[in-house]
């Protein structure tokens, strides 16, 4: 799939972080990664953790969507891997990923499933 990205980015606590987005493509979370009204106490929290700890996390990001939780993570050298199921936003974090280089980020295009099984997704939205 071939789309066009509009690319956003944003300083968080000390690091520009770089989202792709499919261009002409609106809604109401789309519209808060744009303007940049990101959730970072998860990610202050990983990183808390990580300095307890000595060293970076691992993360599963399940439904990773276009990467508001993991690209952040990745940039401050947490090891992630983004599991999303839409091709369209598996594509969005591909191209994110290609705009991060630096990071040990990780996109699958796969599904959480409780069984072994073909899934088909019925939304084209985010």
């Amino acid at each position: 799939m071939d789309f066009d990205f509009e690319y956003v980015t944003h300083h968080i606590h000390g690091r520009d972080v770089t989202f792709a987005l499919r261009r002409g493509i609106s809604d109401r979370y789309l519209d808060g990664i744009r303007s940049g009204k990101l959730q970072v106490d998860t990610l202050l929290y990983f990183n808390f953790r990580a300095d307890e700890l000595g060293r970076p996390m691992t993360v599963v990001d399940v439904g990773a969507n276009i990467g508001a939780l993991s690209l952040p993570l990745a940039v401050y050298g947490h090891r992630v891997m983004g599991i999303e199921a839409d091709p369209n936003n598996y594509a969005c974090l591909l191209a994110a990923k290609k705009a991060n280089p630096r990071t040990d980020f990780l996109p699958l295009n796969l599904a959480a499933t409780d069984r072994f099984r073909t899934v088909f997704l019925e939304s084209d939205s985010a």
